[in-house]
C-alpha cells in the first residue's frame, strides 16, 4: 500500500465515522417524531442538508488547516512517508476530497429525504399531523 493509500483510507475512516455519527444522530431525532411521519421525514432532510454544507464548509477549509491538526495525522501514527515540503498539499488534498466525496453522498440522500417529505406532503397531508 502507498503512502497515499494509506492516507486516503484513514480520511475515508475519519470522516466516514464523523459522517456516520451525524447519520445516527439525525435518525434519533427523526425517530422521536415517528408519531408525525411528515415531520420525521422534514427533520431529517433539514438535518442532512445541514450536514451536507457543514461536509463542503470541512472541504473548503481543508487545504487551510495544518495537516498535524487532523484526526489522519493521528490515524498515520503522526508520521507519513512523503517529503515534508509535500505533506501538506497532499494531505489535506485528500482530506478536501474526502469531504466532498460524502457531501456528494449525503446531498443524494438528503434529496431523497426531501422528495420524500414533499411527497409525503402532497399525497398524505393528513400525516403531519399523526393522522393514518
Amino acid at each position: 500500500m502507498s503512502e497515499i493509500e494509506r492516507i486516503r483510507a484513514a480520511a475515508q475512516v475519519s470522516v466516514g465515522r464523523a459522517t456516520m455519527f451525524g447519520a445516527l444522530a439525525i435518525w434519533a431525532a427523526s425517530f422521536g417524531f415517528i408519531s408525525w411521519p411528515l415531520t420525521a421525514f422534514r427533520l431529517a432532510a433539514l438535518l442532512s442538508t445541514l450536514t451536507m454544507v457543514i461536509l463542503i464548509y470541512k472541504a473548503l477549509q481543508a487545504p487551510r488547516r495544518p495537516y498535524r491538526r487532523t484526526e489522519v495525522w493521528v490515524m498515520l501514527g503522526k508520521k507519513h512517508g512523503l517529503p515534508e515540503e509535500s505533506a501538506q498539499h497532499v494531505i489535506s488534498g485528500v482530506l478536501r476530497d474526502t469531504f466532498w466525496q460524502f457531501a456528494s453522498l449525503v446531498a443524494a440522500v438528503a434529496g431523497i429525504l426531501w422528495i420524500a417529505a414533499i411527497g409525503l406532503g402532497i399525497f398524505a397531508p393528513g400525516m403531519a399531523l399523526g393522522v393514518h
